[in-house]
């Protein structure tokens, strides 16, 4: 019943995090679900309240974001009636990534140095496809997701491997596989594939050029000594 609730939120754009020992985590991932269940911070029946009375009642008047249930129960318990003005107390935008690739938070863009940060400690939680940014602030560790029109992530290398495998440097400093045996194409001619810990990312001019390369004949099929690759078409 709480994660049905929980996820509820997630599908209007609202997810729900806890601070549990200086981290920030997700109950939507089966092992921080697992974590904040041993530590007993979600059977505090206030908390219990917000999740499943309070929010619910005004979320709809709540912009899409990072909500903190725990404070709101807090202060609560302090004697605060809940509205959706103490709800916007505890909420965090998402960094959004636009159809270019742009970052914004808070309607400002991200670039630069600080941009450079959040690649460099970026990560990916497949079991939600999402990406998000954590890092050490103030002895505890940071954590935003990222609301994306298209992958953070960018190619800049591809290498072949023997087995001939597919292994991609990304643009956060980080190398990984290909773990699908298709890339996918759009509209736009850009090129996508699948990796094994980061999920989708934009393969860069250089590296698009040189899988393209290995295009055959029939238009959608790519070969990497024995390895076969379907290039599929996408809107």
């Amino acid at each position: 019943m709480l994660l049905e609730q929980i996820q509820w939120f997630a599908k209007q754009n609202k997810l729900l995090l806890f601070l549990l020992e200086k981290r920030f985590l997700d109950p939507q991932i089966p092992e921080q679900m697992e974590q904040l269940q041993d530590s007993g911070l979600l059977t505090d029946l206030t908390t219990l309240d917000v999740i499943h009375q309070h929010l619910p009642g005004v979320v709809n008047q709540l912009p899409a974001g990072m909500y903190f249930p725990t404070p709101m129960a807090k202060a609560l318990a302090n004697g605060e009636l809940f509205s959706e003005t103490l709800a916007l107390r505890f909420y965090y935008d998402f960094i959004k990534v636009d159809a270019d690739q742009n970052w914004f938070l808070k309607g400002k863009p991200i670039e630069g140095k600080v941009k450079k940060l959040f690649l460099e400690n970026m990560g990916y939680e497949a079991s939600i496809d999402r990406y998000f940014v954590e890092y050490k602030v103030d002895q505890r560790l940071d954590k935003c997701y990222l609301d994306c029109e298209i992958t953070p992530l960018v190619v800049i290398r591809v290498e072949i491997y023997e087995k001939n495998k597919l292994k991609v440097l990304l643009n956060n400093g980080q190398s990984d596989w290909i773990c699908n045996a298709h890339f996918k194409i759009d509209s736009r001619e850009q090129c996508f594939c699948e990796t094994i810990k980061y999920g989708e990312a934009l393969l860069a001019d250089q590296p698009r050029f040189m899988i393209l390369q290995h295009l055959q004949e029939d238009g959608h099929t790519l070969q990497f000594g024995n390895q076969i690759f379907q290039l599929v078409e996408v809107d």
